[in-house]
């Protein structure tokens, strides 16, 4: 699967930040926006962050 390193730097190079910490909290942002996006490539059904979670629980 490929991952999302790509899309990420693409969608930050439309965002000025004026601190790492500003950078680390959009990426940290953008990050779990895309795991709510993005289908888990295992079960087709839910998304990686579904996925996630549902294993958080166990």
């Amino acid at each position: 699967m490929q991952d999302s390193r790509r899309r990420i730097w693409l969608d930050a190079q439309d965002c000025h930040f004026h601190s790492f910490e500003e950078l680390n909290a959009w990426l940290g942002q953008r990050c779990r926006a895309l795991w709510n996006e993005l289908t888990h490539p295992q079960y087709s059904g839910l998304s990686v962050a579904e996925v996630l979670e549902l294993g958080a629980l166990n």
